[in-house]
């Protein structure tokens, strides 16, 4: 238990959010332009969680944040959504939130979650919009095997519907 805490307070070190106002426009972006196609993630939920800073202490969520603000990243005209020194136009919109997260957990975080779920679908999206289509089949796949997996926890015990 000692080593899960400290692993997520890692996470406010580990990832490099956007700073708190393009961060909102970038999530309001994403619900205004994306999530209305694929819809994924609640709103009001996703943006409470964000509030209370849930993204600074859980992996997970901060995951998804970061690759919502990449695929949002599409949609804005802030330039400090590029890398730095981008001389290509519009080419790394979202890339360096991207990057950050992990394609693959290992160890005790590798459990089937929806956080892991979300942001297979996520990265999916993201790549899908990219010059990387292959990296779309891929976390769809990785995407389908976490659901998968994830029907092995369902408990058969449960009370029956009919």
């Amino acid at each position: 238990m000692q080593r899960e805490a400290q692993l997520q307070d890692t996470v406010a070190s580990r990832y490099q959010f956007p700073e708190p106002g393009l961060r909102t426009s970038l999530i309001d972006l994403y619900f205004v332009c994306r999530n209305h196609f694929i819809p994924l993630l609640h709103r009001p939920s996703f943006k409470s969680s964000v509030t209370q800073g849930v993204h600074l202490h859980d992996r997970g969520f901060g995951s998804a944040v970061l690759l919502v603000c990449a695929i949002a990243s599409r949609h804005s005209d802030d330039p400090r959504v590029l890398l730095e020194n981008d001389t290509s136009g519009r080419q790394s919109t979202g890339w360096k939130y991207f990057i950050q997260v992990p394609a693959f957990e290992t160890g005790v975080s590798s459990w089937p979650t929806l956080y892991r779920l979300q942001c297979c679908a996520l990265a999916a999206i993201y790549t899908q919009s990219r010059s990387i289509p292959l990296g779309f089949w891929t976390m769809s796949g990785i995407g389908l095997k976490i659901a998968q997996d994830s029907l092995h926890y369902i408990d058969d015990n449960r009370p029956s519907v009919t």
